[in-house]
């Protein structure tokens, strides 16, 4: 059985998985879709061989998104090994499970769905995302199925190496800055310029509890989301897809918490004027 290198750090994985819950814990596995694509050890996963049992299974789809594909389910299989640490998010809920690989891919062929499996030991079943430290939050942001964490991977592989720390490791910055992002809106109304002239910003009813990680030193940003169906970076098959702006941002910030505001630095620079194209993504 193939493990990771002894000389090497385990890989940390984000896995999505839209179907099961309690079950992973139950059973204790991490799983994929795809299941008309029969068990991955009894076939050739090169590119071509892979892209003509999908296209079968999704004829519409692009050969981008084809390659995509591909290229999760043969990482699922090819480079998840035993030792690697695994987050994953709970379905329908802002917990995140972590976990440490204890087998290789295996075919449950007496299931229904999500046939494609690896074997996992779950560590820790109900940590708070809205916890975790900013730079370990921004490590957890792809939306892919399968993706490595390459943004502190250590928060998480000391995590499943020392559980009874928890509370110790989200008490130490993993860094000496934070980022917010923060919206405008209040009432309808966009307050950027507002808050921009005011050195300050708030929300409409008071701030929230996460307004108590900030730091003197953090930086923020002011944002905008909205959605569209056109003009994107990849294939989104014609879907709605998020996309943000940001509306204006400063160096280094906030200097006061009180209970229904945050005072910043003066200094924000504004991207663009109204009506015009801010920085976008």
């Amino acid at each position: 059985m193939q493990n990771a290198s002894e000389n090497e750090l385990p890989k940390v994985w984000l896995i999505r998985n839209d179907v099961f819950d309690e079950k992973l814990e139950t059973d204790q596995f991490i799983s994929i879709g795809w299941d008309l694509i029969p068990d991955l050890d009894s076939i050739d996963l090169d590119h071509g061989t892979l892209a003509a049992l999908l296209k079968a299974e999704a004829p519409n789809d692009s050969p981008q998104s084809l390659t995509m594909q591909a290229s999760i389910i043969r990482r699922f299989h090819d480079e998840v090994l035993p030792g690697d640490i695994v987050v994953a998010p709970r379905k329908g809920t802002t917990l995140i499970r972590v976990g440490r690989v204890s087998g290789r891919y295996f075919h449950e062929a007496s299931d229904e769905q999500h046939l494609h499996r690896i074997p996992v030991e779950w560590i820790i079943t109900d940590l708070r995302r809205d916890l975790l430290p900013d730079a370990v939050r921004q490590g957890l942001r792809n939306i892919s199925t399968l993706s490595q964490v390459r943004r502190e991977p250590d928060f998480f592989r000391d995590l499943a190496s020392a559980p009874h720390r928890l509370e110790e490791m989200l008490a130490t910055p993993t860094d000496g800055q934070g980022t917010w992002l923060v919206g405008a809106h209040i009432d309808g109304e966009d307050r950027t310029q507002d808050f921009v002239s005011g050195g300050y910003w708030k929300l409409a009813d008071g701030l929230d509890k996460r307004t108590a990680q900030m730091r003197p030193g953090d930086r923020i940003a002011i944002k905008a989301t909205s959605t569209r169906r056109t003009d994107v970076p990849f294939d989104n098959r014609g879907l709605s897809v998020s996309y943000m702006e940001i509306k204006a941002t400063t160096g280094v910030v906030f200097l006061h918490l009180y209970p229904c505001r945050v005072e910043v630095e003066s200094r924000a620079q504004v991207h663009g004027r109204p009506g015009t194209v801010y920085l976008r993504w």
